[in-house]
């Protein structure tokens, strides 16, 4: 006789139970399975959506009023001092408050792609060879010098400098473009390598031979060389690392929980309301200031070659950052306000058609910008590129583009509307270093303009108006000149002759 499965599952009642008890096992696991399947995409989806919500703000309080709200927002705590800006994990719901109250902000999401390092960031050993390579092709034009070491392994700090004689200390100003004090901002440092690429490589351009006939430009693309190679080779996650490398309780081991300093808080200006007393802390200014060795030479740099104007390159957050707020107003306010716009004109946020916004600086810090401005009168401005820390190589293009239309304003317009003149003592003609004050731009907090010694030149950055300038210096008669019109780009060349007071005159 033959059977079918029918009349065998009809004929045996344990044959049909253990079959219908093996059907439900197996929907049960596929259910399992699939419910499974669906619970982690959600949650999966659910983490997603709150790192997306989750942010890092910076956030530029311009004002008394605003630390206040800050401190109602609990953002600020009460006995906390608001020395620069502030850095915190917030939610999108607070940069909607913010903006709201009117404070500036940055926002920087914290996504999966930035949990590592971009390899086409090049190491500090291929920056140098890069640099060496491009000085070996204009030697003309392009030298680098060694100006310095890292504090904790002792890499050298090197300084390019690019000019039409450029082995000759001439009778010209000097700027100064400098990025990478902060380990985790290495974008300055690709755009410092741009701008020198750029600079050499259209050397014979009208524009380009304009600039390197009638000025110094220095350009130091990473001050803080072990903090970068550190984040380059560590992998560590966001947000890495931001210090220089020092040895904070001198046990011979680098310990990143303990050791470091904030090299943009190390300065010496304001050095001590500014930054974090705590070695711990992101933003230690250090146990005294200047400590670092990295920025007694960015100090040494500056006072041998007195920059008119200086740009201090670090990310993120598409702002032009000038001196200073929260105090007593610096005496070139206005013509500081009004540089900063220039730049910020011209330099496009990413991806999108607005410009950069403009911000105080909080001079209650040791900031490269405070310190350069307050101690040689430099106009002196920090640059926050982009969006992240660390972009894209395909964001790359975009961004220094942007930053290099940048450059050629910064450029143009110290060769525009200048006042400079030559102080001398008027028997030998000999050059004089005298203070230089125009109109009423004394002030307590801030070094007058100093003429250099071997010229005895000094550069003053201006807006176009009438002017009067007063030269002094201690054994001569102060000597005034008056009713000096600079005219929208003029570049105005005065002569100032001293004459040496007289015995009687000093004495009394």
């Amino acid at each position: 006789m033959n059977f079918s499965t029918d009349t065998i599952d009809n004929q045996d009642p344990y044959f049909k139970h253990s079959s219908n008890l093996h059907y439900y096992l197996m929907v049960g696991f596929v259910c399992m399975f699939v419910f499974t399947g669906i619970f982690l995409f959600l949650q999966n989806w659910q983490n997603k959506n709150k790192t997306r919500d989750s942010v890092i703000i910076r956030i530029f309080p311009q004002n008394q009023s605003h630390i206040e709200q800050l401190r109602q927002m609990k953002f600020v705590s009460g006995d906390q001092d608001v020395s620069d800006y502030l850095e915190i994990s917030g939610k999108v719901s607070n940069v909607i408050e913010l903006n709201r109250l009117g404070i500036p902000t940055a926002v920087l999401f914290e996504t999966e792609q930035q949990d590592t390092v971009d390899a086409f960031y090049p190491t500090y050993d291929n920056i140098l060879k890069q640099l060496q390579e491009l000085a070996s092709i204009h030697p003309e034009i392009m030298t680098i010098e060694k100006i310095g070491y890292s504090q904790f392994n002792h890499k050298p700090i090197k300084a390019v400098k690019i000019s039409g004689n450029v082995k000759i200390d001439e009778d010209e100003p000097s700027v100064l473009f400098m990025g990478g004090h902060h380990a985790r901002e290495p974008m300055g440092t690709q755009v410092c390598l741009a701008m020198i690429r750029y600079l050499v490589n259209n050397k014979n351009k009208d524009h380009v031979k304009h600039w390197l006939n009638h000025l110094s430009i220095w350009i130091v693309p990473c001050v803080n060389p072990d903090g970068y190679d550190y984040v380059l080779t560590q992998n560590n996650k966001f947000p890495w690392w931001r210090k220089n490398l020092r040895d904070n309780n001198n046990n011979g081991v680098f310990e990143p929980e303990i050791d470091g300093v904030d090299l943009n808080r190390n300065y010496d200006f304001n050095w001590a309301n500014g930054g974090r007393k705590e070695n711990k802390s992101w933003y230690f200014r250090g146990k005294t200031p200047s400590s670092e060795s990295e920025i007694k030479a960015i100090m040494n740099l500056a006072e041998r070659e007195r920059f008119v104007l200086a740009i201090d390159y670090h990310s993120f957050g598409e702002v032009v950052m000038f001196p200073w707020a929260l105090e007593m107003k610096p005496p070139d306010e206005v013509f500081i306000r009004d540089l900063a716009s220039g730049l910020s004109q011209n330099l496009s946020k990413f991806k999108l058609k607005k410009k950069y916004d403009i911000v105080y600086l909080n001079g209650q810090s040791g900031q490269s910008a405070n310190w350069l401005y307050a101690n040689w009168r430099t106009f002196a401005l920090i640059v926050e590129i982009g969006k992240e820390f660390f972009p894209s190589k395909e964001a790359h293009h975009e961004l220094i583009t942007a930053q290099l239309k940048g450059m050629d304003y910064l450029l143009d317009r110290v060769l525009s509307s200048s006042l400079v003149g030559h102080v001398y003592d008027i028997e030998n003609r000999k050059p004089l270093p005298a203070m230089i004050q125009l109109e009423q731009d004394f002030s307590p907090a801030v070094e007058p303009t100093r003429c250099d010694e071997k010229y005895g030149r000094f550069h003053r950055l201006v807006l176009p108006g009438k002017y009067s300038v007063l030269a002094m210096l201690d054994g001569y008669k102060s000597t005034k000149i008056e009713h000096l019109m600079i005219n929208k780009g003029q570049y105005l060349s005065i002569e100032i002759p001293m004459e040496k007071m007289s015995t009687m005159e000093i004495s009394n």
